[in-house]
């Protein structure tokens, strides 16, 4: 595997989710603020066996951009996540936006896309590459 991509599917298995956890109503009308959780997750096993190299990530942050349809409170921002993100660990941070727009409905609902997210992480390559071999060693020991 060459280093680049090695770097590709690191940065395909540091994932970005985003769940609406908090809203004025029902639904979300234009003008009313509403709060998004954005989980960051580290799924990048990078191998196979007893000890694969884990990916860890360090100096996380997510960028968070509004759109046309829904802002962000406050102004688009850039956020410290964590320090580090371990293999199988996720962390989240909560956003505020606003409605703003939507898009015009003909024969069904099309859903507004209301933020851009990019995450930025150091992939800490030496950590990667850290070998672990256990052993185990017997010998015969009698009662006496």
């Amino acid at each position: 595997m060459s280093l680049n991509s090695l770097r590709d599917e690191a940065r395909n298995r540091l994932k970005a989710r985003a769940v609406i956890v908090d809203t004025q109503g029902r639904d979300i009308d234009i003008g009313e603020k509403f709060t998004v959780r954005f989980d960051i997750s580290n799924e990048f096993s990078g191998g196979e066996g007893e000890h694969p190299g884990h990916a860890h990530f360090n100096n996380v942050q997510l960028r968070v951009d509004g759109t046309s349809y829904a802002e962000v409170v406050g102004g688009n921002q850039t956020i410290d996540v964590t320090n580090h993100l371990g293999y199988g660990h996720t962390k989240s941070v909560t956003v505020k936006f606003k409605a703003l727009n939507k898009i015009p409905q003909f024969w069904f609902d099309i859903p507004e896309p209301y933020a851009v997210v990019r995450v930025i992480a150091d992939f800490d390559i030496a950590r990667f590459f850290k070998v672990i071999q256990d052993e185990t060693f017997r010998t015969q020991i009698d009662d006496g």
